[in-house]
């Protein structure tokens, strides 16, 4: 039975790019939600109401056993996609290390 190793290489190349390329996309969105978040210039009257809201809608969130921010939200997002990036990258260095193999023992 023979195995068309062109075939899954070139998928695993594919797989790991297209992971690699996601991952990269969504930190790059995490990154700029949170410089534009940091960012925006308030006037203390707008932050202390902004403050008070968002201690209210913890409160209930608390209560209610819901809880997180889109600060919280965009780091955990950061960390994540870089472990898929990580990862991803690892299954494109693989198959070319499995390809340089190849090639090594046709030679």
């Amino acid at each position: 039975m023979a195995v068309n190793l062109s075939n899954n290489l070139n998928s695993a190349f594919l797989s790991g790019y297209q992971g690699f390329q996601t991952a990269s996309n969504n930190i790059t969105q995490a990154a700029v939600s949170i410089a534009n978040s940091s960012a925006q210039p308030r006037d203390t009257t707008q932050l202390l109401g902004d403050v008070a809201t968002q201690q209210l809608g913890l409160t209930g969130d608390l209560i209610r056993g819901i809880g997180s921010d889109n600060l919280t939200d965009n780091l955990v997002s950061l960390a994540v996609n870089q472990r898929n990036a990580e990862a991803n990258l690892k299954v494109v260095g693989t198959a070319s290390e499995t390809i340089g193999r190849i090639i090594d023992e046709l030679a």
